[in-house]
């Protein structure tokens, strides 16, 4: 019997088959995969965070590495977005 808290969610048709396919790739259910994609933004959101709040790094080092992470983070978001955008167009 399923203990884990479940919850309804609404995503757009091209996301669902995002995530249909990634799911096949990875040998997974769809369920499993959309877990697995939220745990590991987490990790990665977590492991920015401890990196940033070191107590051996200066508060100006400090910003410049949260700087960069961000930079970082946002040229990810932009780059998909564009290939996104490119593949619609070819579509």
């Amino acid at each position: 019997m399923q203990t884990d808290p479940q919850y309804k969610l609404r995503l757009p048709a091209d996301l669902k088959e995002k995530i249909k396919q990634a799911s096949e790739e990875n040998h997974r259910s769809m369920n499993a995969e959309i877990v697995a994609r939220l745990q590991e933004s987490f990790d990665e959101e977590n492991t920015y965070t401890s990196s940033v709040e070191s107590p051996d790094l200066t508060e100006e080092v400090r910003r410049e590495l949260l700087a960069s992470m961000i930079a970082e983070m946002v040229e990810e978001r932009l780059l998909k977005q564009m290939e996104e955008r490119e593949k619609s167009k070819k579509a």
